[in-house]
């Protein structure tokens, strides 16, 4: 068999994370304004899962599934982290 033909097989945990992070971006963005309540801390808790999920994958051996979904989820985790800190300081 030719090595053109050998594939090599990932766990999926860098789309996994990609799908998350979407995911989150997606109930923070969308459902925190449109919706408000329970998503804006709904989207941040995915996010981190996401994140958490992309560094596993990174360290895995995870390519660039995986390097985007820790930026995505990134988004809506530090977006938060903003709202709480400015909340504090108010």
């Amino acid at each position: 068999m030719s090595d053109l033909a050998v594939t090599r097989a990932g766990s999926g945990h860098g789309r996994t994370a990609l799908v998350l992070a979407v995911a989150s971006l997606l109930l923070y963005i969308v459902g925190g304004f449109t919706l408000g309540g329970i998503f804006w801390v709904l989207g941040p808790l995915v996010g981190l899962a996401a994140i958490t999920l992309g560094l596993a994958a990174r360290r895995n051996g995870g390519g660039r599934e995986a390097t985007i979904a820790i930026v995505l989820a990134a988004v809506p985790v530090l977006w938060f982290a903003a709202f709480m800190i400015v909340a504090a300081l108010d």
